[in-house]
């Protein structure tokens, strides 16, 4: 296993690109737990699911999250995360094709209504068309990521990308990319 000490690495992307799987794989190759900010931003304990927790709430939760001297952590790109970005060592863009994206969002709507898959929290069918529209219009707008000057950003635009950049790039024993970048960079 490659060690993730030092490292700060922020996975961003569209709902359905991937963040939360790629994030949780490179999270077992570097030793890492990962955080994913919609658990931030959502408050979705027991009687309060798809709540939005109040703004101090989830910035004292991801000042807690980017407080450490390595942290991994996946979300949508937001106003509210902007801190992790500039933080972080690199930052893997999932620059995932729209079809694709919907396709895995109604996927995992499908199997989380037929209790196959987890969730968090109470989809609604609204939701999801509303999210998948958000996709496709911000494709349409040319809508994309506001990235920081100082990170190292890794693109990914298709699966088999991001199944070459894990075998590549976390392979045991092999000091990876994301290592020497987070290196260099301090």
């Amino acid at each position: 296993m490659v060690s993730g000490v030092g490292m700060k690495i922020r996975i961003v992307g569209i709902p359905g690109s991937g963040k939360t799987w790629l994030a949780a794989r490179l999270g077992v190759a570097l030793g890492m737990h990962p955080v994913g900010l919609d658990d931030l931003f959502w408050h979705n304990g027991p009687g309060a699911y798809n709540r939005k927790r109040d703004a101090a709430g989830r910035q004292a939760l991801l000042e807690a999250a980017l407080a450490g001297e390595s942290w991994l952590a996946e979300g949508m790109d937001a106003d509210w995360s902007a801190a992790s970005l500039v933080a972080a060592d690199v930052v893997i863009w999932l620059r995932i094709g729209v079809l694709t994206s919907s396709w895995r969002l109604a996927r995992r709507f499908v199997r989380r209504k037929a209790g196959i898959e987890e969730s968090t929290y109470d989809e609604k069918l609204y939701s999801l068309l509303v999210t998948m529209w958000g996709n496709l219009w911000g494709k349409l707008r040319g809508v994309q990521p506001d990235l920081p000057g100082g990170a190292h950003v890794i693109v990914l635009e298709n699966q088999k990308e991001v199944g070459r950049f894990l075998s590549a790039h976390v392979a045991a024993g092999v000091q990876c990319l994301i290592c020497r970048k987070a290196s260099e960079r301090r």
